[in-house]
């Protein structure tokens, strides 16, 4: 059966970079052609260790009374909570503005951590890129993770919701908060907002246009991400974008299909 467009199915294969590759097969047999892998030595990697900035934080209990966000603040990260589950801060720059993180990974016990980490974790491979063709301007980047297309400059737009993905805007929203942010206007007051929802569910039968998987875990990755500049009279300029994906996995843990994967819309004004 062919599986419906916009979906890669896979099983895990070890291949020379370091990464596994993913087969074409919704039944996961081994196909070394898939155009999916999963970095099994980032998986390991720990998180958020090294995400967050925490350098002058102040600590308060989750639920705790937020700071004034219209008042000047110290740029200094406000942490209500930091785990692996929940990463929940706010930033209040010297220049006002404010800035907002909160990063929701939805799992119960390590076996459901580890699927979610796997969805992650696994990058399309560049036979697996069908961008629009303004994006075929140029040549697909030969980069080990393609989870944005374009060049190492500027803002990174993504393709797929990936952990680099996630490391990347969550340093990009701790610019802003920082009251340091890398694109915008100049001065003005800047503010950022970004979200991330990851979760895990067991699903005996999921169908996906023609095609139906049985007995797979469902991960469903969301990321949304807005940024700008604004004073009295309101933004001088802001851009955001949101961007979903469903990775399924075998009862091994194994991907064996991804569905979402696209540039994601900006909305700029």
């Amino acid at each position: 059966m062919r599986a419906p467009r916009g979906a890669v199915t896979a099983a895990l294969l070890p291949i020379a970079i370091g990464l596994s590759g993913c087969s074409s097969q919704h039944d996961a047999v081994p196909d070394p052609h898939l155009p999916y892998a999963t970095d099994w030595e980032q998986l390991r990697e720990p998180f958020p260790d090294g995400a967050i900035d925490t350098t002058g934080a102040l600590y308060l209990a989750e639920g705790a009374p937020m700071p004034d966000p219209t008042a000047p603040g110290t740029g200094q990260p406000i942490i209500y909570s930091l785990t692996s589950r929940r990463i929940k801060i706010t930033y209040h720059p010297p220049t006002g503005g404010g800035c907002f993180i909160d990063v929701v990974r939805d799992f119960r016990t390590p076996e459901e951590e580890k699927l979610i980490r796997t969805a992650e974790v696994t990058y399309p491979l560049r036979e697996a890129i069908s961008p629009p063709d303004w994006a075929m301007l140029s040549p697909i980047p030969a980069r080990k993770h393609l989870w944005w297309l374009g060049p190492d400059e500027g803002l990174r737009l993504p393709y797929a919701v990936t952990m680099d993905a996630l490391r990347y805007y969550l340093d990009r929203t701790q610019r802003y908060g920082r009251g340091t942010p890398p694109y915008g206007k100049p001065g003005g007051m800047p503010v950022s907002n970004m979200t991330y929802s990851a979760s895990v569910t067991y699903r005996s039968s999921f169908a996906q246009g023609k095609a139906t998987y049985r007995d797979v875990s469902v991960v469903e990755l969301r990321l949304e991400w807005g940024a700008g500049t604004h004073d009295s009279k309101g933004f001088a300029s802001s851009a955001g974008f949101q961007l979903d994906r469903t990775v399924l996995l075998d009862r091994n843990g194994h991907v064996v299909a991804v569905f979402g994967d696209r540039i994601a819309p900006m909305l700029v004004t």
